[in-house]
């Protein structure tokens, strides 16, 4: 009578390849669930474009006249584009998560989901509230403070590694120009929203040209 066939039993794993599976996947989490608030917000922020219902004759002057909104909803694009491109930069080495990183991630996210309100506050007060102007402006400027966070944290855990040509300390420069453009920017609307306005507009330039040089 022949031998029973045994069925196949699976090799455990090796105890190196069990912390290895777990870390890819709460990784894959972390980089999936960010990726879907950017684009949610950067989506929402569509809908503080209003479409002016006037006949056709005033259609251009209707136009000119939500150039607050136009301005916001370029900015934030803008911003958290900028942000999404070097959280893609920064997490592309991480190999693992723990809870500083999870939470330090959050706080970013947190800024980035507000950024549809503060926008549409701004494009509908901005001629008739410095506050607004302030709160769309502190806004942004914590954004880009968030980022830096995350950044130091990811620099203090050495999970990230400095792009080929480029000084840790010139990375540091470069991420913290828009934070301190935006921040310094909240005196300023409280006194003159447009002076504030102008800053950001003036710091595009400097902003291209600093990461040419730099």
């Amino acid at each position: 009578m022949p031998p029973p066939i045994l069925p196949d039993v699976p090799e455990p794993q090796d105890d190196e390849e069990r912390p290895r599976s777990s870390d890819a996947y709460g990784v894959g989490r972390l980089l999936a669930f960010s990726d879907g608030v950017f684009a949610i917000a950067m989506t929402l922020l569509i809908f503080n474009l209003p479409i002016p219902h006037v006949t056709s004759d005033r259609l251009v002057g209707a136009l000119a006249g939500e150039r607050a909104s136009f301005l916001g909803f370029a900015l934030s694009f803008f911003l958290v584009a900028s942000q999404w491109v070097n959280h893609h930069r920064l997490l592309r080495p991480v190999t693992r998560t723990d809870a500083g990183l999870l939470w330090s991630n959050l706080a970013l996210l947190f800024f980035v989901c507000l950024l549809p309100f503060s926008t549409g506050l701004f494009a509908d007060y901005s001629n008739r509230a410095r506050v607004a102007v302030a709160i769309y402006a502190g806004n942004l400027g914590l954004v880009g403070l968030a980022g830096c966070g995350l950044r130091l944290y990811l620099s203090g855990r050495a999970t990230i590694r400095s792009p080929e040509g480029a000084s840790p300390l010139r990375q540091q420069l470069r991420a913290w120009f828009w934070p301190m453009v935006f921040t310094a920017s909240v005196p300023i609307a409280f006194w003159r929203p447009d002076v504030a306005e102008l800053t950001w507009l003036l710091a595009l330039p400097a902003g291209m040209v600093s990461r040419r040089r730099w």
